[in-house]
């Protein structure tokens, strides 16, 4: 049966293979697309990995000098010797930890280092 608005639009042809040709055009750019996904990760991730692995395995730099004039660990060691503070350690205590007074311009408040020397 005919209307009257059958000459208002043009008649679509299918291309010539049909949708089959067309599936088959639509799964070939997925592929494409999963290929270009896989190499942008790998151009991304390799810059990350490389910067990563310099970070871990450079040598670390010049640690800051401490504070204040203390070393629990040449205490410990005996090339320095404890110093002489209101704060005592029991013996013990005195082959793995050391004590140090620290100045504040006050004697209103005591503060003071302890470090392990282990």
């Amino acid at each position: 049966m005919r209307s009257r608005h059958d000459g208002a639009f043009d008649e679509l042809v299918p291309p010539p293979g049909g949708v089959e040709r067309l599936r088959v055009r639509i799964a070939r750019g997925e592929r494409a697309r999963v290929r270009r996904r896989r190499l942008t990760g790998a151009l991304v991730a390799a810059p990350l990995l490389a910067a990563a692995a310099y970070i871990a395995l450079s040598p670390a730099g010049p640690t800051a000098p401490p504070l204040v004039e203390f070393s629990p660990t040449r205490i410990g060691l005996g090339l320095d010797s404890p110093p002489d503070e209101p704060v005592t350690l029991s013996p013990d205590r005195r082959r793995s930890a050391a004590i140090q007074r620290v100045s504040l311009g006050t004697d209103a408040v005591l503060f003071y280092l302890v470090g392990s020397v282990e």
